[in-house]
């Protein structure tokens, strides 16, 4: 049963990384964009759950990663503005609380000893900390940096 689960994981990520380059280079908003997205937005939560059952916690954190990446562009392209809604919210609080595990899983990682996993945890921590703070930001105190935030193909 896990070979399939892990053959399920792999075929996952080869079809997430096929499907997010025809994303970035399609012509964005028409039909074919719209079904290739939900069935990349589709695709990373059984990447992520697959990994989950293969039992790797960097697999699983990193899955969570891009799916928080996902789920935030399905969100934008859905709303066409800044989405303020309860849903992201907690969207939000929870990428915050995922980015600050892979951060703590880097720190305990060195302390063992395993400091090339540990590099690879703070580098996507700090950029998914950086980003989901942005977020949290936004959506709670309703600050922006962002000038292009209010424009709806942001």
């Amino acid at each position: 049963m896990k070979d399939y689960i892990i053959l399920t994981y792999g075929i996952s990520g080869y079809v997430i990384f096929v499907l997010g380059l025809a994303q970035y280079l399609m012509k964005k908003g028409g039909k074919n964009h719209r079904i290739i997205g939900r069935i990349y937005l589709y695709t990373w939560f059984v990447l992520v759950a697959s990994g989950g059952y293969i039992g790797n916690v960097m697999i699983t954190f990193l899955g969570l990663f891009g799916l928080y990446y996902a789920i935030s562009g399905t969100r934008f392209a859905m709303v066409k503005k800044q989405p303020n809604s309860s849903f992201d919210k907690a969207h939000s609080v929870l990428g915050l609380l995922c980015s600050i595990s892979i951060l703590a899983s880097a720190y305990i990682l060195y302390n063992k000893g395993n400091v090339n996993f540990a590099i690879i945890f703070v580098f996507f921590g700090l950029i998914f900390s950086t980003n989901v703070s942005k977020d949290v930001r936004a959506m709670f105190f309703g600050i922006n940096k962002n000038r292009l935030s209010g424009y709806r193909m942001y």
